[in-house]
């Protein structure tokens, strides 16, 4: 009787020699052990040798496949590359993005995702060039060529965000957009918030949430953002005409608040504008426009408990109706980032996340950050799962890493 030999790299029923199964797979392993450079005529030697065997009515028993540990069948039926390959891969948490500081003299842009220092997110597409720099708390991205999506948090009063594409500049107060960059084509889309577009100081368009916008250069390339001209004769104009009480009035009140707004950079003045349009005009047809905006100023001014009563106000009008999630989303920044109330903002990010689109994927993550930061932990990855199977899910990568880390 042949003795048990102990290998104990192999369970314990496959230790035995003896046993036709335990001899065959060891042999095909000491074969390749030895030097076998040939494996696919090593594994058709070991194969033969398990056809002349009766390992196929012991491999039919399952008594042997659970003892052995391995579906040990599967050996004679899979090719020895397919043998080298794991059975399962368990899934892998993603690595955060990396983070660059940014200063007066401007850096290149990697390829892929990148966290700004100055409160962005952004990624640069494959073929894409672009850099970045920051001086007294403004931000400029120039893009030079291809495409970037970007994530820009809210702005401090006196902070500004540009992306610029040739001669065309991209104001950001804090939204979720993309720019691309081909040839004489210049395309933005506004995934979320407000983007002025700005050429040469004048305002061409205010982009809101699902909204796009395109132009032509028709201009040579430049290499470094061209200094503003003076801005405020174009304000004072639009406000000379935006006097009168005819046909288009309303239209030109709110334009040249818009133009203190992202033009000349005077929040003070644009917020009298706004307030002054809402007194003149209150069934205007841009009121819930002039009203949104004033939301986005009063925070950078650092009114915040004034910007929450405005949203007060826009939830009661009915005309403001599509926009209610977007509101939902800024007070739950306002309550969160500026007050500290996170349970309060955690109410607002969760009737934001009712439906669909980019506004409620950013209010359902933000629901899950809010958690967190409360210590209610199980919420927290149970919220997680849910936002992870939303079908328009924005944030995988970082659900991923944070369910992970929850789950601990």
């Amino acid at each position: 009787m042949t003795k048990p030999s102990h290998d104990t790299r192999w369970p314990r029923r496959l230790q035995d020699e003896h046993r036709d199964v335990g001899q065959i797979i060891r042999k095909y392993a000491r074969r390749l052990e030895a030097g076998d450079n040939d494996e696919p005529a090593a594994f058709a030697r070991t194969r033969q040798a398990a056809r002349r065997s009766n390992v196929r009515p012991l491999l039919a028993t399952a008594g042997m496949l659970a003892a052995a540990g391995v579906a040990a069948a599967l050996l004679f039926a899979r090719t020895p590359s397919e043998l080298a390959r794991p059975l399962a891969t368990a899934p892998t948490v993603p690595t955060a993005a990396p983070t660059l500081s940014l200063g007066s003299t401007p850096v290149a842009l990697p390829t892929g995702a990148t966290e700004l220092s100055v409160g962005a997110s952004v990624v640069l597409k494959d073929g894409a060039i672009a850099t970045a720099r920051s001086e007294g708390g403004n931000a400029t991205i120039l893009l030079e060529m291809g495409r970037i999506d970007l994530q820009v948090q809210p702005r401090a009063p006196g902070r500004s965000f540009t992306v610029q594409a040739g001669p065309f500049s991209f104001v950001v107060v804090g939204t979720a957009f993309s720019v691309s960059r081909q040839g004489e084509r210049v395309t933005l889309d506004v995934r979320e918030g407000r983007v002025a577009v700005v050429r040469e100081g004048q305002q061409l368009a205010s982009i809101t949430a699902g909204g796009s916008w395109t132009g032509q250069t028709q201009t040579e390339d430049v290499t470094q953002p061209a200094a503003p001209p003076p801005r405020r004769p174009r304000a004072a104009a639009s406000k000379q005409a935006s006097r009168g009480h005819g046909p288009g009035s309303d239209i030109a009140a709110y334009e040249a608040a818009r133009l203190w707004m992202d033009a000349a950079g005077d929040l003070e003045r644009a917020r009298i504008g706004f307030e002054s349009y809402r007194t003149r005009f209150p069934h205007g047809a841009l009121r819930v426009e002039a009203a949104l905006s004033l939301v986005e100023i009063l925070p950078r001014l650092g009114r915040h408990r004034d910007a929450l009563a405005e949203t007060d106000r826009l939830l009661a009008d009915p005309e403001a109706q599509p926009r209610y999630a977007e509101i939902h989303l800024v007070r739950g920044n306002i309550f969160r980032l500026a007050l500290g109330d996170r349970n309060a903002a955690a109410a607002e990010y969760h009737a934001a996340a009712a439906g669909s689109g980019a506004t409620a994927d950013e209010a359902a993550y933000l629901h899950t950050v809010c958690l967190e930061e409360m210590g209610r932990r199980l919420e927290a990855r149970n919220a997680l799962d849910l936002y992870l199977a939303r079908p328009d899910a924005r944030h995988t990568n970082e659900a991923l890493r944070r369910r992970s880390t929850l789950s601990r």
